[in-house]
């Protein structure tokens, strides 16, 4: 597989789609695992998570269509295609970074569990960078750098 494979639209969508769902489930599971209180609070933070990357992000993607979270988001949501500001994409940021930190603990009780999780953050790191056109063509709509101009 090239690099353009790893950033198209199809491959985020099942690396980060669906592999999200399946980290999310884990982490579920490890929390329960842990105590009733530890789980109540990595639902309810992937919850947060979840309100906010639909209404920020999701909604101005070209795709609108990522797996399940873009199926059960689509009937909630309209498109927007306004710029995000800039403190959205921080708050983004840090909470894909809190969810993914959040749950590592328990991970790494069994180290290849933990590596695979590393490795599966790392591609997705090169799933959602603006590498394909679609991607470059959205960029502007998160506060990212303006198209260049058009060849003549």
């Amino acid at each position: 597989m090239t690099l353009s494979g790893l950033t198209g639209p199809r491959f985020f969508r099942y690396w980060v789609g669906y592999g999200g769902i399946l980290y999310a489930l884990l982490s579920a599971a490890l929390a329960a695992r842990a105590g009733l209180g530890w789980l109540v609070l990595t639902v309810a933070l992937a919850g947060l998570w979840w309100w906010e990357t639909a209404t920020g992000y999701c909604r101005r993607c070209t795709h609108f269509n990522c797996g399940p979270h873009g199926a059960l988001m689509r009937r909630f949501f309209a498109r927007d295609s306004r710029p995000l500001p800039t403190r959205r994409f921080l708050l983004h940021a840090a909470g894909d970074l809190l969810l993914f930190a959040w749950p590592q603990r328990w991970f790494w009780e069994w180290p290849w569990l933990g590596a695979a999780t590393l490795v599966w953050l790392a591609v997705a790191a090169v799933a959602v960078a603006p590498v394909s056109a679609e991607a470059r063509r959205d960029t502007p709509k998160y506060g990212g750098l303006p198209r260049a101009p058009e060849a003549p």
